[in-house]
């Protein structure tokens, strides 16, 4: 957040977009002409595209977390209601300053669900752009898959609390009814009751519904990136058998987030107070990258864990 706040701040004023990515994304050759396209300040005050994981190796955890992203990059489509993803986006001078979006990531820790927010209340659309969908390596351990499903979420529910709600309730809805109908229909099936086969038959039912949407959003992302077919060929036929099985794990982890208010993100520990703004920073020695699996090399003088209070 630090580092967006020095780069937007004292741009001259030929700029007239400001565009970001991520440093792991892999965008594709026309990525920031397609990303800018559409900008107007009515119809896509912003644009955005998003993220699809990349797994580095075939494991149960890259698959899992790689699945359980594809489905949230499947909720994006037609309209401006969308959440900006801060891997891949852009936003117009006019309205960056119109919303003062670098006074509002001060003290904050999420610059894309805080520009959501602001563009949100500003009455301003936000675009998506499937043309900007990226590419992002992905190589987890099962422990850091789940810390990062929790972080996510967590992140979420302080700075768009309507939206991580929502996203309880429907995964909740669809691990019952799927998970709950099966059970029932064992229950029934042991006690001899006669129609045991109906839950069976509605969970089954469920299982189909959501592999042929699992199967078309992944058809979605081979046309995005086809310089990634032989990987994404590999992930589809896991995630449209067994995305139940993500759907479990990303319901734990929406459940795991509804408690506390710190997250560790690569070796520093962040405590969040109401509207998400940053209370505490602590890091911690060594520090962790987290996300890709790795630990950075031992510095030649490690400092001592550090805190700092606002």
């Amino acid at each position: 957040m630090h580092n967006l706040q020095v780069a937007t701040r004292g741009v001259s004023e030929d700029v007239d977009v400001f565009a970001f990515v991520d440093s792991d994304a892999r965008p594709g050759r026309r990525w920031l002409a397609t990303l800018v396209a559409r900008l107007d300040g009515e119809v896509s005050a912003a644009t955005t595209g998003y993220r699809w994981f990349i797994p580095q190796r075939a494991s149960m955890a890259n698959y899992l977390l790689a699945g359980i992203n594809s489905g949230l990059a499947g909720l994006f489509g037609p309209g401006g209601h969308h959440l900006v993803w801060g891997g891949s986006w852009a936003i117009s001078r006019r309205v960056f300053d119109g919303v003062a979006l670098g006074q509002k990531w001060q003290q904050t820790l999420s610059d894309d669900l805080v520009a959501s927010r602001a563009l949100r209340a500003a009455g301003k659309p936000v675009g998506f752009e499937p043309g900007c969908l990226v590419g992002s390596p992905l190589d987890q351990r099962f422990a850091q898959v789940f810390e990062f499903i929790r972080r996510q979420y967590t992140i979420a529910r302080f700075y768009v609390p309507r939206w991580w709600l929502l996203a309880v309730v429907a995964s909740t809805f669809t691990n019952v009814a799927l998970w709950g109908s099966l059970v029932l229909a064992a229950a029934l099936a042991s006690s001899a009751a006669p129609r045991w086969w109906m839950p069976l038959a509605g969970s089954a039912t469920l299982y189909a519904l959501g592999a042929i949407k699992t199967a078309l959003r992944h058809q979605i992302a081979q046309t995005c990136l086809p310089q990634h077919g032989d990987a994404l060929r590999q992930l589809a036929g896991f995630d449209i058998a067994a995305w139940p099985l993500a759907a479990l794990v990303n319901w734990a982890g929406l459940v795991a987030s509804a408690v506390g208010d710190t997250i560790t993100w690569r070796g520093i520990r962040y405590r969040m107070g109401r509207g998400g703004v940053v209370r505490e920073v602590e890091r911690l020695a060594p520090a962790s990258l987290a996300f890709t699996g790795k630990t950075a090399a031992p510095e030649e003088e490690s400092p001592p864990s550090r805190r700092a209070a606002s």
